[in-house]
């Protein structure tokens, strides 16, 4: 897992982009080897886009669509409790609230 760090970052470099992430051991290794770094909410909207309502848009289809998908499904409880993880995940990677 260590490795990780420093390949995104170490390739973010190399090819000169900048890096998205919510991580913090990723973005220090980053910015410390000179690499610009944005959360995915500064990246929206430093580009002119509402990230917060593109972001809640995006959320409501999501959650709206976990009952459909789920449904007849072998194992939807399964299904559904991991659909509401990751749910729970975006949210916090798109407005930052658990």
């Amino acid at each position: 897992m260590e490795q990780r760090p420093r390949y995104l970052a170490d390739l973010a470099q190399k090819i000169e982009r900048p890096l998205i992430t919510c991580e913090q051991k990723l973005t220090k290794r980053a910015r410390e080897s000179g690499v610009t770094v944005y959360s995915p909410r500064e990246f929206w909207e430093d580009r002119g886009l509402d990230a917060v309502l593109a972001s809640q848009k995006f959320l409501r289809r999501f959650k709206a669509s976990i009952g459909a998908f789920t449904q007849g499904r072998d194992g939807a409880k399964e299904w559904r409790y991991g659909l509401d993880q990751l749910f729970d995940w975006y949210r916090y990677l798109l407005l930052g609230r658990r």
